[in-house]
């Protein structure tokens, strides 16, 4: 399982960023484990970049879990965007 921490912004010029290195983890990982208990601010191009590699892992039948801490930023904008219940959240 490849584990990975993002840290700070996860808003759009960051969060496109790291959405082209969580989709290259994605095609060569069998299992991701995404910490976003250090995300400070998030939009919905931060989203997008989570749900896009989420997607990319199911579609493949591999398997993703996230950190999130409740109330921050980012669990919000997951449940604002009805994608929380979505993602196995640990």
């Amino acid at each position: 399982m490849q584990k990975l921490t993002i840290e700070g912004n996860l808003t759009t010029e960051k969060a496109l960023e790291w959405k082209n290195k969580l989709n290259q983890l994605a095609l060569s990982s069998e299992s991701l484990e995404l910490d976003l208990t250090k995300v400070y601010e998030a939009d919905i191009v931060g989203v997008n970049a989570i749900i896009s590699t989420y997607k990319l892992l199911k579609d493949s039948g591999k398997k993703m879990s996230v950190k999130i801490k409740k109330n921050s930023e980012m669990h919000e904008m997951l449940h604002l965007t009805k994608y929380l219940g979505m993602l196995p959240i640990n």
